[in-house]
């Protein structure tokens, strides 16, 4: 991980845009043609308006960096949320390279059946790699106030697709629930390896993990074999309480780098 930190100030109200470019990314990207010459490229847009009033841009919480298996379905979520509470939408772009433009003949992952991106909640669906490799693919996480957008941020992400005979381990859906502000919410996320009888490892990330006062806790980073179960609970305040939904994000990783989400 490497982190920039800086302070600008900016000379007044208006749509600014703010970019980071690494000189190359990774050799052999299997849909960036001679990527280990193409510039890496994310930039974040930021408004600044009276009529808007102050902002924060999304923050995405789950890894950019993510591993697969060809001819199984692959299925990432940024997990981003906005600490304002405002509307956050998911688009597929192309990645970026040289000046910020979007990369020549850059091609989107190649599917046997679909590759989308859920346009509210920011899944990323691939059913299903066909060949192994490095992949890469960008996302705008775009923010929305009052129906008018304010900021976008860019996320570009590595998938590495790999073929090592495994079976990913499986976690149990969770429905979503509406609750009461001053309430408890708890319950169990359930992952297991039943097939290959890997190790598996339950981890989980979102926003209600990262409010301040923080009072939401998952036992991240449990194990078993070939079943692991986590506890989600938070005892909620009037604080919490905000127009967008918040977003949890469950995974189960076992020993031979299968994960499900």
């Amino acid at each position: 991980f490497n982190y920039y930190t800086g302070s600008h100030t900016f000379p007044g109200p208006g749509t600014y845009l703010i970019s980071m470019i690494d000189p190359n990314r990774d050799s052999g990207v299997v849909n960036i043609p001679n990527s280990i010459n193409v510039p890496f490229d994310v930039q974040t847009q930021l408004t600044i308006s009276p009529y808007t009033g102050c902002d924060n841009s999304p923050i995405v919480l789950n890894p950019p960096i993510e591993r697969g298996e060809v001819h199984v379905p692959f299925y990432y979520t940024p997990n981003a949320y906005d600490p304002d509470g405002d509307s956050l939408s998911y688009q597929l772009v192309p990645c970026r390279g040289v000046n910020g433009d979007y990369i020549p003949d850059y091609n989107y992952p190649i599917a046997s059946n679909i590759f989308n991106l859920n346009a509210q909640t920011g899944l990323l669906t691939w059913d299903a790699p066909e060949a192994v490799g490095q992949y890469n693919v960008a996302m705008l996480i775009i923010e929305w106030r009052n129906g008018i957008q304010i900021g976008q941020v860019t996320l570009d992400m590595q998938i590495i697709i790999s073929d090592c005979n495994n079976h990913p381990p499986r976690i149990a859906s969770v429905p979503d629930t509406c609750i009461l502000a001053g309430d408890n919410i708890h319950f169990t996320i359930k992952g297991s390896d039943t097939l290959d009888g890997d190790n598996v490892y339950i981890f989980g990330s979102g926003a209600p993990l990262t409010v301040d006062p923080n009072t939401c806790t998952f036992n991240s980073g449990a194990t078993g074999n070939p079943s692991v179960t986590g506890f989600f609970n938070w005892n909620t305040t009037c604080n919490d309480v905000r127009e967008q939904p918040y977003q949890m994000s469950f995974y189960v990783n076992d020993d031979d780098q299968g994960s499900y989400s």
